[in-house]
């Protein structure tokens, strides 16, 4: 499932407090800054345009006239929907400022405007956020990802693996710690089958959205979607009843990505025009690349590889924005060269690429992995932070083993950056100086000591901010594999209701101590909730003012003939339309109101019809990187363009149109079906 945070990517984002700390922020090129500009200013003229001429066809075409109220309620919901187009506010406090704008003039109560905070399936949203980082802390992905890839051959192969199994994962659990999860491994699985990993990894994100389309639970538009339904008619789709359409839906999602990936989508990122081949290589990383480098060291645990085997060849490393410069001590001249095991290698690259990329590999382990182990602070606890040692700082002139990092902080450095830029040669011995910036691992409270004379600043890592350590909890993944069947089970057969099996399952999470209590209220997503929840106003007011009825019958002066094919071919264009301008769940609430209502004036007993096809439409963020978190994440890691999602997505949202519509015309949601 896919809570929705905001569009926008600006939370972690650290502000360096020295020069020396400024790879701590992901630094974009130009072209994407301008990019990011053009596509707001375009997005508010774009909402604009789409409020005029749907203000200009309501009053020509709209036959039945509507009181002031009906009026202004429409009005909030263009204002709505330009303030989330143009990112002028966030979700959360765009639909507060529509609760404010219906009450002030009594459009709607207060009553009627907080009726969705005590909805009983926005509760349960908020407690799915708690089981999906109880799944995630369990290492139960890690167990997915390692016996699930396999070796494939060819990009087709590797997908025909990879989709399903991410599309399974989706229909059960978010999405966005999925695509996190899988970010790293499907980059050291390509390197490793020697397969381009941008025809990969956007078919990860559309796995991950698409996948959700097939249970109740599988993303939060299907959740509001059904809690909506549930305010208005107390009737909602059953849990698997979205997938009637979904399953299918994603089987042939599956099969178009293994056909066309290969073709649509390029091996090589395009660059500027600036960007020479042989040159800025810096620009050609898929990271985000630091001024200075910082060094590591890393111990050989596999033998008898070379090191192109290890995966550990120069081009590859570049392109992650690494640098291999020695094993012990002596350069490296041969990529076929055989490593004895317990050699140390020596590394230099930007933090987030060492924390995400370097100490994520399976053939490797740092020299100091050993100290990092005997850390008291519980796994859960731990962060890697950035340390810039102060100007006067009682550590300058000492070397790093004199220090005793772990003794006096609680912490162990496993990288370095020199004040100057200097070659690092050893760790334990290098002496500090006014500027070093110190990769350490320590304790979370260790970013308490930014107040502290000896360091500039302290700051958490923008990369991978867990520990260097590989974490595999089998009896806890065991345990999320029994509670993730427990709640499909419980709440596929009605044994209970969803909110009451996600409680059962966030406490067994937290008895069994697989995540502490810290982090199960932390991983709730309240601006998320706030949307959905408000959303319930805006809905409530466009449904009792008549609004929603009369753009119904616009939509349907617009779209139906003999038949209701094209209305359904009208909800999900537009709908789909607006959940790749602006959040989804945003989207949902806008627009199920106006679907209720066609569904409602209909004859034919179409409501599953319609909110179906509103639902999987809502979930189709497939065209832009900027619509849906995911696609930001995937496009960072591999620098798609916007035309690349256009190239790709665009197709595989007219299929999925395509089947949506005939799927909910000719086979699951017909009036005769029984759920």
């Amino acid at each position: 499932m896919d809570p929705m945070t905001a569009s926008g990517a600006s939370d972690g984002l650290l502000i360096p407090k020295s020069e020396e700390d400024v790879d701590l922020i992901p630094t974009t090129s130009e072209w994407k800054k301008a990019l990011t500009v053009v596509r707001k200013h375009m997005m508010a003229i774009l909402a604009c345009v789409i409020l005029g001429v749907v203000c200009v066809i309501l009053a020509f075409l709209l036959a039945t006239p509507m009181d002031w109220k009906g009026w202004y309620s429409l009005w909030v919901t263009a204002v709505v929907l330009v303030l989330l187009s143009a990112e002028v506010l966030a979700p959360a406090l765009a639909f507060i400022f529509s609760l404010m704008l219906l009450t002030v003039p009594n459009v709607i109560s207060m009553a009627d405007a907080l009726k969705g905070f005590g909805n009983d399936l926005v509760f349960a949203i908020g407690l799915l956020y708690i089981v999906s980082r109880g799944i995630k802390e369990s290492t139960l992905l890690n167990y997915v990802v390692k016996y699930a890839l396999g070796k494939p051959s060819t990009t087709e192969r590797a997908l025909l693996r990879l989709v399903p199994s991410v599309m399974a994962m989706s229909a059960f659990m978010n999405n966005t710690p999925i695509v996190a999860m899988f970010i790293p491994a499907v980059q050291q699985w390509a390197r490793e089958n020697d397969l381009p990993v941008r025809q990969l990894l956007m078919p990860l994100s559309f796995a991950a959205i698409l996948g959700g389309t097939c249970t109740q639970i599988g993303t939060s538009v299907n959740m509001v979607a059904g809690s909506l339904q549930s305010g208005l008619d107390g009737a909602e789709m059953s849990f698997f009843e979205v997938g009637y359409a979904g399953f299918p839906i994603s089987v042939l999602s599956c099969v178009y990505m293994c056909l066309t990936a290969r073709h649509l989508l390029p091996e090589q990122a395009e660059l500027p025009s600036d960007v020479s081949d042989t040159g800025d290589t810096s620009r050609r990383s898929t990271l985000w690349a630091a001024p200075r480098p910082f060094y590591t060291f890393m111990e050989v645990v596999a033998t008898g590889l070379t090191l192109e085997e290890a995966g550990l060849g120069q081009t590859y490393l570049k392109g992650l924005g690494l640098l291999l410069h020695d094993v012990d001590g002596i350069p490296v001249e041969d990529q076929q060269q055989v490593l004895p095991e317990r050699s140390v290698i020596k590394f230099s690259g930007s933090s987030e690429a060492i924390t995400s990329r370097l100490y994520r590999m399976d053939t490797l382990r740092h020299v100091d992995a050993a100290q990092v182990s005997k850390l008291t602070v519980s796994f859960h606890k731990r962060k890697l932070c950035i340390a810039v040692v102060s100007v006067g700082s009682s550590l300058v002139g000492k070397t790093i083993d004199e220090v005793a990092f772990r003794n006096l902080y609680g912490a162990v450095v496993v990288a370095l950056r020199a004040a100057h830029g200097n070659e690092i040669n050893a760790l334990k011995g290098h002496e500090l100086a006014a500027g070093d910036s110190l990769l350490l691992e320590a304790s979370e409270l260790f970013l308490n000591h930014a107040e502290d004379d000896d360091f500039a600043c302290v700051s958490q890592v923008s990369g991978d901010s867990t520990s260097i350590l590989p974490r595999d909890r089998p009896l806890h993944a065991l345990l999320a594999a029994a509670l993730v069947i427990f709640i499909v089970a419980a709440a596929g057969t009605g044994a209970l209701k969803l909110a009451q099996a996600a409680m059962l399952t966030c406490f067994s999470f937290l008895f069994a101590r697989t995540i502490s209590v810290k982090q199960a209220l932390g991983s709730v997503s309240g601006q998320t909730l706030i949307v959905i929840a408000s959303g319930f106003g805006l809905t409530q007011a466009l449904h009792a003012t008549g609004a929603s009825d009369q753009c119904a019958s616009l939509l349907k002066v617009l779209f139906a003939g003999h038949s209701d094919i094209l209305l359904f071919f009208g909800i999900f264009l537009v709908t789909s339309l607006l959940a790749n301008i602006i959040n989804p769940v945003a989207t949902v609430n806008l627009m199920f109101p106006i679907v209720f209502a066609i569904s409602q004036a209909s004859q034919k007993g179409n409501v599953e019809q319609c909110l179906g096809c509103l639902m999987i439409a809502a979930s189709c963020s497939l065209c832009t990187p900027f619509s849906y978190q995911t696609n930001l994440m995937v496009a960072e890691a591999a620098g798609y363009s916007a035309f690349d999602f256009l190239k790709f997505g665009g197709p595989l949202l007219f299929l999925v149109m395509a089947s949506t519509v005939l799927l909910a015309q000719f086979v699951v949601w017909g009036p005769g079906h029984v759920s």
